[in-house]
């Protein structure tokens, strides 16, 4: 009966955190199958990216960064975030639903629960109050930034942030293997993970060491220095392979702009994640900036961290002897000011910041094109003081009036839950017969480039580019064969020259392109895609009048196969995974 009992105990809290997610998510079970997290361009990337490492993976891993698309350049799939910590997770999710949309929400739900579980025990483990610590979790899950991101999923990998950090934090107090190894494999996670949240917890691992030699006079144990090397071996060579990726990238012109609009604004902690219903006022008080720039947690959230930046410094002593760790919550502040600062991108008022020279001078930073997105560690650290603030109420509250602290915790909570609802965005992925038919048609193909027209143009409209491709690129999952065409965070060189010539096929400059390709297959979309005109009947029938001899087509669903056999193809094709 008692087994029962604590078992019973150990689920309240992943009840109460999944019961959270679904109550701010909301997803409507009649949709699920049918809308993606966010818009139609970077969710489908993400889900492209996915299948794409679950494909692979299991059983071509060295190839895995060569994905196919912009075929034949290589490491393409290094132009965005890899995701291969969540690949496994997807493949199994897909497996169970066989729905794109189902498994990205599954795997967002996932998502928001481990960010939920892991402050939790980062802020347990600073405060002592399990109370506190709840509370601090929904201050980070639920911030503004995090919510704003809906739809990016490698945004929302933010709970290994606060993960590798406790295990830092535990490995510094008391150092052990088992802590080293999985402080390696978490930061591994992450880092592949996000290269944004990589680049901010590399800097917050910097100040938080630095601040424990400050505090131990300039000391840290020999076990504790060769633990923390063992960890950094484990990092450096899972994560060579695609660092190496990004520095050829790096070597072949593939930067960021440096671009000061895209720096965090000291208004941008006012700014509330967009259609938010408490503090809709807000969203536009201060001028209108993107999803990355909305830092608003909430009243109550802001009032605690006061309060507990406050009492740290004021009632050290009392806390301590509460069980509270100001120490290393002190080092978290310290690290979510530094990289705060270089959140604040090529501009630090009227100076040049030193994101600028970190983007000239650090592998990564050149390829960080949205600087405020470093800031999430001073979400942590904020979410952390709030919980601090919490923990330092309940003890002047005192022991006696515990009742009364539970209901304080309980109301608290759901106020800032109530702070932070927003009304998601979702959007749809066309996946009727008619659209699919032309993919499953090439499943049964010979091997061979494919070139779907029209390609979108990304310098003639970036946004047409994402949301037309990326769900090209989830289809294209269906038959694995390389595409011409693509959607990510850089572009090669080229390719809007290329696009253009191509879609004048099949006039003799977009055949000799397609052989230059390699290109077997070529697809003529028709009708309309994401409200974008595509090709209507009588333009597709008059290409088709004017193919070059031996080429064959065949209508498939909304689309025409063109197969160019072998009269077109010259490049050597790698064989696709």
């Amino acid at each position: 009966m008692g087994g029962d009992v604590r078992f019973g105990r150990k689920l309240v809290l992943p009840a109460l955190f999944l019961g959270m997610t679904l109550v701010m998510l909301r997803p409507n079970p009649s949709e699920l199958a049918n809308r993606l997290p966010g818009n139609t361009g970077d969710p489908a990337l993400i889900t492209w990216t996915l299948s794409w490492g679950a494909h692979t993976l299991p059983t071509h891993p060295t190839s895995y960064l060569n994905a196919n698309i912009f075929w034949p350049h290589r490491g393409t799939l290094a132009y965005a975030d890899s995701l291969v910590p969540l690949a496994p997770a997807y493949a199994a999710l897909y497996a169970a639903t066989h729905s794109w949309p189902l498994t990205m929400l599954l795997l967002g739900v996932g998502l928001t629960v481990l960010s939920l579980s892991a402050a939790y025990a980062l802020g347990r483990w600073l405060t002592g109050r399990r109370d506190a610590a709840v509370l601090g979790a929904i201050a980070y899950t639920f911030s503004g930034f995090a919510v704003a991101q809906w739809g990016h999923v490698q945004l929302q990998t933010l709970g290994l942030l606060p993960l590798a950090l406790l295990l830092l934090f535990r490995l510094l107090e008391e150092a052990t293997v088992r802590r080293a190894l999985g402080l390696g494999l978490v930061s591994v996670a992450l880092v592949l993970s996000s290269l944004y949240y990589g680049l901010a917890y590399a800097v917050a691992v910097v100040v938080i060491v630095v601040a424990y030699v400050i505090t131990r006079r300039g000391r840290l144990s020999p076990k504790v220095l060769g633990l923390l090397a063992l960890a950094a071996v484990v990092i450096a060579v899972l994560v060579w392979p695609e660092l190496r990726a990004r520095t050829r990238m790096s070597d072949e012109g593939f930067r960021r702009p440096l671009d000061p609009g895209f720096g965090l604004h000291g208004t941008d902690f006012l700014r509330p994640a967009l259609r938010s219903y408490a503090w809709k006022p807000l969203e536009h008080a201060f001028g209108y900036r993107d999803e990355a720039h909305r830092f608003f947690s909430g009243a109550v959230a802001a009032l605690l961290a006061v309060f507990g930046a406050v009492a740290t410094v004021g009632r050290r002593r009392t806390l301590r002897a509460k069980g509270m760790r100001l120490s290393p919550l002190a080092a978290l502040v310290a690290a979510g000011a530094v990289t705060g600062v270089l959140a604040c991108g090529a501009k630090l008022g009227p100076f040049s910041g030193p994101f600028a020279f970190f983007y000239d001078h650090v592998p990564g930073f050149g390829q960080a094109r949205v600087a405020s997105r470093l800031a999430v560690v001073t979400t942590l650290a904020l979410a952390m003081l709030a919980a601090a603030g919490f923990a330092a109420l309940a003890a002047r509250l005192g022991d006696r009036r515990s009742r009364v602290v539970a209901v304080v915790a309980v109301v608290t909570g759901a106020v800032m839950l109530a702070e932070m609802a927003v009304a998601l965005p979702w959007a749809d992925l066309a996946h009727d017969r008619e659209t699919l038919a032309v993919y499953r048609a090439l499943a049964d193909r010979p091997a061979g480039a494919v070139v779907e027209l029209p390609m979108m143009i990304p310098r003639e409209n970036s946004y047409r580019w994402a949301v037309v491709e990326a769900p090209r690129m989830v289809y294209s999952t269906l038959d694995w064969h390389p595409r011409v065409n693509g959607y990510s965070g850089f572009v090669p060189p080229g390719y809007d020259e290329d696009a253009a010539i191509l879609d004048t096929f099949p006039e003799p400059a977009a055949l000799q392109s397609a052989k230059e390709h390699g290109v077997r297959y070529v697809v003529l979309h028709l009708g309309t895609s994401q409200g974008y005109r595509l090709y209507s009947d009588d333009n597709a029938a008059a290409r088709l009048r004017s193919l070059p001899p031996g080429a064959t087509a065949e209508r498939q669903g909304n689309s025409w196969l063109v197969d160019l056999g072998q009269i077109l193809v010259t490049r050597t094709m790698r064989p696709s995974p």
